[in-house]
């Protein structure tokens, strides 16, 4: 039993693998510059004077409102004293004139207006943007080859070699 118990633990670690690491520098063949267009956006403000009406309703003189509540009171004056009988006549007269009155006037006031349109200047703006287009430096781009396989490295300068880990296993 021994035997087998030894006899597989020495298999299982004679099956392990192990690792190697090293560096190694390989040379760099190309070292280009790289650069990215960028859309800078810049605000700016236009403006400009518009000329806009302004409505305004101007009402007649005083005298046509005069004018209405007469007319008014003297035709509710004649409605009004044909209406009633006796006292009430009367009174039905001084009403009419009285409502008739306030009616005329109040017509008047409200259709005698005259439209007579205005104007006015206001300043308008509107933000616009001016669109510049800039080329930013990214770094540079170094090129190298290992056994066949192609190596890129971006760096902030040109460089002569990159550094390599190579990692063998067994």
């Amino acid at each position: 039993m021994k035997k087998v118990v030894f006899s597989t633990l020495f298999l299982a670690l004679s099956l392990s693998g192990e690792s190697i690491y090293f560096n190694q520098e390989v040379t760099v063949t190309s070292s280009t510059p790289e650069y990215q267009v960028v859309i800078e956006k810049t605000p700016y403000e236009e403006c400009w004077n518009e000329r806009v009406e302004v409505n305004h309703i101007q009402r007649s003189h005083n005298l046509d409102n005069v004018g209405g509540s007469i007319v008014g009171g003297i035709i509710g004056g004649v409605l009004g004293h044909q209406i009633g009988e006796g006292k009430g006549k009367d009174a039905a007269t001084i009403g009419g004139a009285i409502i008739g009155s306030m009616m005329g006037g109040n017509h008047m006031n409200n259709h005698s207006h005259s439209y007579e349109p205005t104007y006015q200047n206001q300043r308008r703006c509107v933000t616009k943007y001016r669109k510049t287009r800039k080329r930013e430096f990214m770094g540079y781009k170094n090129v190298a080859y290992y056994k066949g396989q192609k190596i890129i490295k971006y760096s902030d300068t040109p460089l002569k070699t990159i550094p390599l880990t190579i990692t063998v296993s067994y």
